[in-house]
């Protein structure tokens, strides 16, 4: 209700930094394209803001979707107050089509955790992204294309069915590939044979 998100609504959810890995750009030129097409488009974006750059992008960011006549269309979640399980939770499906992963030592829980939340999720073509999913419960995307972004976004929003199994395939991949229960062993096995 606070971010004015209703049930009817198809909410694609970006989870990430304004002005490191480069997405937010993509991200924005194709919800101002989505929206266009989709009548309850909502774009939710838990997006940190860690420094003055980051605040400007931000600012820029608002002065875009404002100009295009989207930005009553979007929530930000970045004042750290939020839990992002119901960010996830809220959407239908989450992006992370980001064009590098400079600075960025460790797994970007943006993936993990929406997958866990049985999101389907559109991701870049890195390298690295392609390890933390399958064909099955995600889709990849050519980095810094607006375009194939749109297009991923506009195919699983026609196709609900999909959508849903997707994020079902998500989550077992998830439970599956990352718990910690079934890392511990693998590690337990590892010790052992040391």
């Amino acid at each position: 209700k606070e971010k004015d998100i209703s049930p009817e609504d198809f909410v694609i959810n970006f989870t990430g930094e304004y002005t490191r890995l480069g997405a937010i750009d993509t991200v924005i030129e194709s919800f101002i394209k989505v929206s266009a097409q989709i009548p309850r488009a909502k774009l939710s974006l838990a997006v940190r803001i860690k420094n003055q750059k980051d605040a400007d992008k931000k600012k820029e960011v608002v002065r875009k979707l404002k100009e295009n006549g989207v930005l009553d269309r979007v929530s930000f979640f970045d004042n750290g107050s939020y839990k992002m399980a119901p960010v996830y939770n809220l959407c239908d499906v989450s992006l992370f089509p980001v064009e590098n992963m400079k600075g960025k030592f460790d797994i970007p829980l943006a993936v993990v955790e929406a997958m866990a939340c049985e999101k389907p999720m559109i991701l870049s073509d890195l390298p690295i992204l392609k390890e933390l999913t399958s064909p099955t419960s995600s889709v990849i995307i050519p980095k810094g294309d607006a375009e194939a972004l749109s297009k991923a976004i506009l195919d699983l929003y026609n196709n609900p069915e999909k959508r849903e199994r997707m994020g079902k395939e998500a989550r077992k991949f998830v439970e599956q590939r990352f718990d910690i229960k079934n890392i511990a062993a693998i590690y337990q096995k590892i010790y052992e044979i040391l």
